[in-house]
């Protein structure tokens, strides 16, 4: 199954990094669908590190955002 949608933490794009994922993704994959939203009520995880909310359901997350972009496309390179 493909991933349909990608969700970030406003604040975690901001302070993160994960922006350039955000940026990334959208160059590539125009088709994807990527929210961002204030919160995802997973601040734990937002202020440690970069993360992605994949499809409402799977959280991955990386030391820095360049290791999380790698994640994310490794993950849409095994479900495409």
């Amino acid at each position: 199954m493909a991933i349909k949608k990608l969700e970030y933490c406003l604040g975690n794009l901001q302070n993160n990094g994960t922006h350039l994922v955000y940026d990334k993704i959208k160059e590539e994959f125009p088709q994807l669908t990527q929210n961002r939203w204030a919160c995802l009520g997973n601040c734990s995880e937002c202020y440690k590190r970069p993360f992605v909310l994949i499809d409402e359901k799977e959280i991955l997350s990386a030391e820095t955002p360049e290791e999380l972009l790698d994640q994310v496309l490794n993950k849409i390179g095994t479900l495409a």
